[in-house]
């Protein structure tokens, strides 16, 4: 599969903060597909040390919707792995799409660079960007669920990105 995204930029997004599901506008079935031909790797050994207290199930991004200017033309930006402050995991996350096939997949690393978990999957053909976007939120759901509490998303997506930092009503992927 090819490289879905001609542009490139490290994203470390705010803080998750709880929402309650009334302040969201629900999106219809027909938009959210089921993931299939799914595999997760989970590595025990390497789950965080630190207890953190449960948090809600929903989430909402929170943050200025204006960081990326979109009127700039875009730049490859190389950048190497920096670990993660106090008790936050980094998900890296990637979607491609080549002929009629998409795909995503990620990994989840501890503050040491160790993995705790990674997945790909094939995912229904979409747009490069809801495909990035399925990368982000499944691999969300798969790091909280495996007790991962405090994580930095790392995408090279500008687009998932724009889509993230606006309205939740336009963002039903997530």
């Amino acid at each position: 599969m090819s490289s879905s995204s001609s542009s490139s930029s490290r994203v470390i997004l705010p803080p998750l903060r709880p929402y309650h599901h009334h302040q969201i506008q629900q999106s219809s079935s027909s938009q959210l597909y089921p993931p299939y031909n799914y595999r997760l790797y989970t590595f025990p050994s390497q789950r965080p040390s630190f207890s953190c207290p449960p948090l809600p199930l929903s989430y909402q991004f929170e943050g200025p919707h204006d960081h990326i200017n979109p009127s700039l033309p875009p730049t490859a930006t190389y950048y190497r792995w920096s670990k993660p402050l106090g008790p936050f995991c980094t998900l890296n996350t990637d979607g491609s799409v080549a002929k009629g096939r998409s795909g995503i997949g990620g990994i989840v690393r501890n503050s040491h660079g160790d993995p705790i978990l990674a997945f790909a999957s094939r995912c229904p053909k979409m747009p490069v960007y809801a495909v990035e976007l399925w990368a982000i939120r499944r691999g969300l759901q798969l790091a909280l669920s495996s007790g991962v509490r405090y994580v930095n998303v790392d995408t090279d997506s500008t687009e998932a990105v724009k889509c993230v930092y606006s309205l939740p009503a336009n963002c039903p992927l997530l």
